[in-house]
């Protein structure tokens, strides 16, 4: 009769992998319980919003950092029409909104008030293309008659790094209600405008009656850059974007 001792080592690798499906289905519990208690951890952590304001309609969301810090990520995107037509003037534009930024948000007092800074990403623009019918302008130191075909076409830009500073209200993370109404009040520090302007086209000069191009005279060129050069003087108060906003926030 054959030694039954050696079925044991059999018996004991079968006991011992049993044993190491059983942990690797404990590790398998543990680990559905660990991600199950981080989710479970991360409701009530991030909120979303909608608004609207002078950088346009926007999207929020936020997450908190600690008791009284929270972060907020932001777009937003909107544009203004500025076309224009009359007898004298017709005009082609808009006021293009176009803007990203991520937020700190400190309540110091836990609550809805808040204290905002961050960067944004500034991608507003104006464009505006013109054109004068049978109308002396006045362009530099000299004044030409435009004509129908002439056209005047206007971009200001601003600096793409914009930081942010400001305050507000509104912070779902310390109310009852998953709702929230904030409002945010600040200044964007967009740096001073680049202006570019173009010309095309023909026009008279009023003086001498001579028939010009736009784009290749050189009186005219010069003019145009003087003109330029008095709109970014006179665009100087435009370096500090007011922000302004109204929205709500949901807590999930």
């Amino acid at each position: 009769m054959q030694n039954p001792l050696w079925v044991l080592p059999i018996i004991r690798g079968a006991h011992n992998s049993n044993l190491i499906i059983k942990g690797i289905k404990m590790k398998k519990t543990t680990l559905t319980l660990l991600l199950l208690g981080t989710v479970l951890q991360a409701e009530n952590n991030i909120a979303v919003g909608a608004k609207f304001g002078t950088l346009g309609f926007g999207l929020d969301a936020s997450m908190p950092v600690n008791d009284k810090v929270n972060l907020r990520l932001n777009v937003n995107k909107g544009s203004l029409d500025l076309d224009a037509s009359d007898s004298d003037l017709t005009q082609n534009g808009s006021f293009d909104l176009l803007s990203a930024g991520v937020l700190a948000d400190y309540h110091p007092m836990q609550n809805g008030f808040r204290i905002s800074g961050g960067l944004y990403y500034n991608g507003n623009k104006l464009d505006v293309t013109s054109g004068e019918k049978n109308k002396k302008v006045k362009v530099g130191k000299h004044d030409y008659d435009f004509t129908k075909d002439s056209k005047t076409k206007i971009t200001i830009d601003t600096k793409n790094i914009a930081p942010y500073i400001g305050i507000g209200w509104g912070n779902t993370f310390t109310s009852n209600s998953p709702w929230s109404f904030n409002v945010d009040l600040g200044v964007l520090y967009q740096g001073a405008v680049k202006t570019k302007m173009s010309m095309s086209g023909t026009a008279k000069d009023h003086n001498t009656g001579e028939t010009i191009d736009l784009a290749t005279n050189a009186q005219f060129l010069e003019d145009a850059k003087n003109e330029r050069n008095f709109i970014d003087d006179n665009t100087k108060g435009i370096e500090w974007y007011p922000v302004v906003s109204v929205g709500v926030s949901y807590r999930f």
